[in-house]
């Protein structure tokens, strides 16, 4: 079981010579869009074994490329044995040096800042978005012609704008998703657009079922001819609503919410690393027995 010593970087790194890899340049990238990742994670997308992935994880933090988050052991008392790490702003500057970047400008952010002051609540959460990201990218390697766009977080804020409405009384002037998936297919039409809730049950159900309201009238601005922008960022005109809890019975009590619609997908999360093609499948709609495909 880890402790406290685990966090402390020693002075002298047990592998002196560190030369980079395209996988370490990608891990860069996928803690850049997630934030933070489970070592077990991390290796599952790099189809090692967990022993090589962990050890090279740990080079690449004692090489100050990663993070190792303090709040992490709370995870720890807990019985998660799992290392937590995330994007050190020396793996910001090498996305950079190297062009690795996704739309995003990593070094606006002050990583290790970051990750010194994540609380334990944040920590959770980012790691079941984490949780969801990680098992999708698995899946749609079964699925090579499907392209994913993951924005979480403040990077999709400022791109969904609600209008005003004399009838709706919403504090904030745009949509504030946990995250934000595109998939786009040769074959398709159009994109597809998911938006993402993870619901830890901390937040009252009348004030979900008021963020629930806010989508339909953003749904809603996006599909109407009289309210429909050109310039509003996302040219969605398909989108659905996920919301991942903890529980089944959770996913039960936020369903009932809604009248029947297939709009909004709930689950309280069954899928595993060895299982992630159930990030597919395993999605309930208000008013609907069966199951629901994302596609």
């Amino acid at each position: 079981m880890p402790n406290a010593e685990h966090l402390k970087r020693p002075e002298k790194p047990t592998q002196k010579n560190l030369v980079l890899t395209p996988d370490d340049r990608q891990v860069f990238n996928w803690l850049l869009h997630h934030r933070f990742l489970r070592s077990d994670q991390i290796a599952a997308l790099w189809q090692r074994s967990q022993y090589r992935g962990e050890r090279r994880l740990r080079d690449l933090w004692q090489h100050h490329y990663l993070e190792r988050p303090k709040d992490q052991l709370a995870l720890w008392i807990q019985g998660d044995s799992t290392m937590v790490y995330g994007l050190a702003d020396r793996a910001a500057r090498e996305l950079v040096r190297s062009a690795g970047l996704q739309g995003k400008d990593p070094l606006k952010t002050r990583w290790k800042t970051r990750s010194d002051r994540v609380s334990f609540r944040f920590l959770e959460h980012s790691l079941m978005l984490s949780h969801y990201g990680v098992c999708l990218r698995l899946t749609l390697r079964q699925h090579p012609d499907i392209e994913l766009t993951w924005l979480q977080g403040r990077e999709a804020y400022d791109k969904l704008q609600l209008r005003d409405r004399p009838d709706f009384d919403w504090e904030r002037k745009y949509l504030t998703p946990d995250a934000l998936i595109v998939l786009k297919h040769p074959d398709w039409k159009e994109e597809r657009a998911f938006f993402i809730e993870a619901d830890r049950g901390h937040i009252p159900l009348k004030e979900m079922e008021k963020r629930y309201k806010a989508y339909y009238y953003y749904w809603h601005d996006q599909v109407s001819p009289k309210y429909r922008w050109k310039d509003n960022g996302f040219g969605i005109e398909r989108m659905r609503i996920l919301t991942i809890t903890e529980t089944p019975a959770r996913a039960e009590s936020l369903r009932r919410l809604l009248k029947s619609t297939e709009q909004f997908l709930f689950s309280p999360q069954p899928w595993t690393l060895k299982h992630p093609e159930r990030v597919l499948n395993s999605w309930k709609a208000p008013g609907h027995k069966e199951a629901f495909h994302l596609w």
